[in-house]
């Protein structure tokens, strides 16, 4: 069975304001399980002080819920929102104009379109990531420093500068890039042809032994199957967002943080990035 015919891309506004709406509807929905990932992502394992706070997905929810209170789940739910009206509406706003300005459907037109739009969402709606994940850990094991959103970026521009809404840009592009090539490449017809057996230079070893069965012909399950293998393959790198976003104790140095970066890592175990 074919899939249905698509009609003429929706021009911007639309495609804008409709992607901004379903984005922000799923964040509020899911935001307790992003609260969850970012404290396992920023919990010290390993260490001298016993056994992790947190353990698990449910067992975070519950221990958020139990100590702050369930309100706090929802904690940085503002910029959340501010992250998915920018995000979310330029990403998908700005897709098929980009893809039909670069020219033709194939799968280069289509990387190559959302790794521009991505990259330009992602360059505008990082300072709202920043403050997302702040006020997510604000309050945890100190005094709290940002009532709001909106004294959240003051007081990051205050005391930090105005750069400092950009940390974390780096792995956030990364991540987008790594999200588009698979989600594009596993999207396209790819699994419908012939059983998935993939072999990629990548450093998981996951995606060297994956066979699986080909599924029947539809396109809903070769994009959920893409979005759950992009998923898979950016983790290691949003915990890494999550530790830049986070703010580090000031008068450390840049090759400081490095060297007990490296150090830290030969120290863990080679699955803690999957950690969330």
């Amino acid at each position: 069975m074919s899939p249905p015919p698509s009609g003429p891309p929706l021009p911007f506004a639309k495609g804008f304001a409709a992607s901004a709406v379903a984005a922000c509807g799923a964040e509020a929905l899911t935001l307790p399980l992003d609260m969850a990932k970012v404290r396992l992502q920023l919990q010290k394992t390993g260490g001298p002080g016993g056994a992790p706070k947190y353990r698990g997905l449910l067992g975070t929810v519950a221990t958020v819920a139990r100590e702050e209170g369930a309100a706090a789940l929802w904690r940085g739910l503002v910029p959340a929102l501010h992250r998915q009206v920018v995000y979310g509406g330029l990403r998908i706003g700005l897709y098929e104009p980009v893809k039909a300005a670069i020219g033709g459907d194939g799968l280069g037109s289509k990387i190559a379109a959302g790794l521009a739009t991505g990259g330009l969402a992602i360059a505008v709606a990082s300072p709202t990531d920043l403050v997302k994940v702040r006020m997510q850990t604000d309050g945890v094991g100190a005094a709290r420093r940002y009532p709001s959103a909106l004294g959240a970026y003051g007081a990051i521009v205050r005391t930090e500068g105005v750069r400092a809404l950009w940390t974390g840009l780096g792995p956030n592009i990364g991540r987008n890039a790594v999200s588009v090539f698979l989600f594009s490449f596993f999207s396209r017809g790819f699994v419908r042809a012939r059983p998935l057996v993939v072999s990629l230079k990548s450093p998981s070893p996951f995606l060297h032994t994956l066979s699986l069965p080909p599924p029947p012909p539809r396109p809903g399950n070769q994009r959920r199957g893409a979005g759950l293998l992009r998923r898979m393959q950016v983790r290691p790198d949003g915990r890494g967002r999550a530790r830049r976003l986070h703010p580090h104790p000031p008068g450390r140095r840049a090759g400081r943080r490095l060297l007990c970066g490296l150090l830290r890592l030969a120290r863990r175990r080679r699955q803690e990035p999957y950690d969330g």
